[in-house]
């Protein structure tokens, strides 16, 4: 059996002509599609190969002219087909390497996405079964099976809505991990060691002791062509780093925690206005010609939004990191928000959420007489925006850091290094091996996004390759006179004005050099003065009376949770009240009683002169004393705390008889 090669109809094997469409057909036809016969093997008969290859040829002209075909008498190819084809086939070969890594990289984004979004649910499950089952009560963590509205599609079975402790403003934190085995020593050779993400230096030519947490490469876009950043030069201004391209490569690329990403502090909730559910508008979207509001076969639960978000009872200004979180979704034509919004909202606070940054010290054997923290800022805005950060190594808050970056009123964004010396008395925080390090603001309510590219710990640190010097001025803000024998501390060094109110530091680190004054009967005043190497800059101090009136209390509890009271005095040695602290024990009742139903501690702390032991007790007995004198004046016993820290937590350095003095305190604070 034969057919025709023209329109494929049977043809006798031996017509010369097609009797369907009379085209003439060839004599090597009549074996098209029949297998060969053995006894036609060599006599012109072709094969199955051979046949396939003519199909090819005629339906597929422009595939044979890559593929070979059957073996035919050699002919000359043109030069140009010998090179023409070997580049084809090397692009072929790049182009379907380059669509196997496209597809493998977003294989990976998706799935860390995934596991992102996995680890999420499971946390918020775990926060809704121990707050008694509120919200979601199955894998999703925002499904919560509900009858349906008149009017709902019977497809849909479930609503998702907002889970009470979301409402409220909870969030759950992102889970703390361990620094990895083995952080690596630096060689000298700067872009291998920038590019660590863990350094741990022994005995190198900057400090006995350097550790770093974080890649030094400026929240990963780089530097510019010959930049040092720890020449004090500023970073130029480069983009926001919150793009859902940078968070996928900031999950690919592992990131220590707490680096490389903006942080929103912790005081930060969802939304700063009443949500009431909307099931009338629902219940309209359903019996609608719209259909019911759904979301990926889920029907939403609908949010009033009272105030409108423009009020200043909706959140208190921030920056443009935190739009989204602050917004939620409000739609400002309808005024609702929807639950699936909400369920993003929530997915961006938690990847905002500040988280310490690890720092491996290890072990050493020698003694120590110096450290430093090197944190390279970026986009602090304290000053401008009224937020107020806690700093805290191992849990313990270390004032001293807290009014350096308080201090600071970046823009841009851009990043900067900040150099601070550590107390003595906080040195045993390092005795654990590893240095948790916490910016966070809890208080203040203020969408401040911050990040931080990296952290150092010098532990004796020797001359720093960029120094800098600062002549300091400190005067009375109010009848600005200069003060006389004020403190001066910046980094490691420390410098007391002469008459005129003038003193000089010398052999700074470049950078932001945050400089402090302090004087009896005055509030500590912080100054960030931006140095780049070899130059001599100027910071002015104006000292402001302390004032421990109820409003004066209310404000400093307002932006940090606590306040501090020079004005309780006792007699030598000893826990009993003296008579002129009666102004300022009245103003610590008037701020109690402002704040119904809370809870306070009242904390006692010492300078370093003495015992230690000694100093606990003593600092715990006064403490117990200002809580007696409360009760006599009807605060209930179980509104307060006493506690005593004794010499371990000052604000100043005992080393100066300015700073002694403004460690012996007491503080009230809101216990949590």
């Amino acid at each position: 059996m034969a057919f025709c090669e023209n329109c494929g109809a049977r043809t006798k094997e031996n017509d010369v002509f097609c009797s369907t469409c009379s085209s003439r057909q060839s004599q090597s036809s009549s074996a098209v599609g029949r297998a060969p016969r053995s006894s036609e093997a060599g006599l012109g008969v072709p094969d199955a190969r051979s046949t396939m290859d003519t199909i090819r040829s005629q339906s597929f002209p422009l595939l044979s002219a890559f593929v070979p075909g059957p073996a035919s008498p050699p002919q000359k190819k043109g030069s140009l087909a010998k090179i023409l084809i070997p580049l084809l086939g090397i692009f072929g070969l790049i182009m379907v390497g380059s669509m196997g890594t496209c597809f493998y990289v977003g294989y990976q984004v998706k799935k860390k996405a995934g596991q992102f979004e996995a680890k999420y649910s499971g946390d918020v499950g775990k926060l809704t079964a121990a707050a008694g089952g509120r919200g979601a009560t199955s894998s999703n963590a925002y499904s919560n099976p509900t009858a349906q509205s008149p009017g709902a599609s019977n497809s849909v079975t479930d609503v998702e809505v907002i889970p009470d402790y979301l409402l409220s403003g909870g969030v759950p934190a992102l889970a703390d991990v361990s620094v990895p085995i083995g952080p690596v020593e630096a060689t000298g050779d700067r872009p291998h060691d920038w590019a660590l993400r863990y350094e741990r230096t022994l005995g190198g030519p900057e400090a006995d002791l350097v550790v770093r947490t974080g890649d030094i490469n400026n929240l990963g876009f780089g530097w510019p062509e010959g930049f040092d950043p720890f020449s004090g030069e500023s970073t130029p201004v480069h983009p926001w780093p919150t793009t859902a391209e940078r968070e996928a490569r900031h999950m690919l690329q592992d990131e220590p925690q707490g680096t490389d990403r903006i942080m929103i502090g912790s005081g930060v909730k969802l939304i700063h206005s009443k949500l009431e559910r909307d099931e009338k508008r629902e219940a309209d979207y359903c019996a609608s010609g719209r259909g019911c509001a759904t979301y990926e076969g889920r029907r939403q639960a609908i949010y009033r939004v009272e105030p409108a978000p423009d009020s200043p009872s909706y959140s208190p200004p921030g920056d443009g990191y935190s739009s989204a979180i602050r917004d939620c979704g409000y739609d400002a034509y309808t005024g609702f928000v929807w639950a699936k919004d909400f369920r993003k909202c929530a997915l961006d606070r938690t990847a905002t959420m500040p988280a310490p940054i690890l720092l491996p010290l290890g072990t050493f054997r020698f003694e120590i007489h110096a450290v430093l923290f090197q944190i390279f800022v970026d986009d602090f805005q304290a000053r401008h925006l009224h937020s107020h950060f806690q700093v805290s190594v191992n849990g313990t808050r270390i004032p001293s850091f807290e009014a350096a970056i308080n201090s600071l009123d970046q823009t841009g964004p851009i990043g900067k290094l900040v150099s601070l010396n550590l107390l003595p008395e906080y040195w045993p925080l390092l005795q654990s091996g590893t240095v948790k390090l916490l910016i966070d603001d809890p208080t203040t309510h203020v969408p401040d996004g911050y990040a931080v590219d990296f952290v150092r710990i010098l532990v004796n640190p020797y001359g720093f390759k960029y120094q800098v010097s600062l002549r300091a001025s400190v005067v009375d803000a109010d009848r600005h006179s200069p003060i006389a024998g004020a403190t001066v501390a910046a980094a490691l060094v420390t410098a007391t004005t002469d008459r005129g109110g003038q003193s000089t530091l010398q052999g700074l680190p470049a950078g932001l050099v945050t400089a402090m004054a302090s004087a009896p009967g005055y509030d500590q005043d912080s100054v960030t003065v931006d140095l780049v190497t070899g130059q001599t800059g100027t910071a002015e101090f104006k000292l402001k009376a302390h004032q421990e009136g109820i409003a004066a209390l209310e404000k400093s509890i307002a932006d940090t949770g606590s306040a501090t009271l020079y004005g309780i005095h006792f007699d030598t040695d000893s826990a009993k009240l003296r008579a002129d602290s009666l102004p300022s024990l009245n103003a610590v009742l008037g701020l109690i009683n402002n704040h119904l139903d809370s809870h306070w501690m009242v904390s006692g702390h010492t300078d370093n002169q003495g015992d230690a032991g000694h100093n606990l007790a003593l600092s715990e007995a006064r403490a117990a004393s200002v809580v007696e004198w409360l009760k006599a004046h009807k605060i209930p016993e179980d509104r307060l705390e006493p506690q005593g820290f004794g010499l371990s937590r000052p604000v100043a350095d005992n080393a100066t008889a300015n700073g002694r003095a403004l460690n012996r305190r007491v503080e009230v604070s809101l216990a949590k």
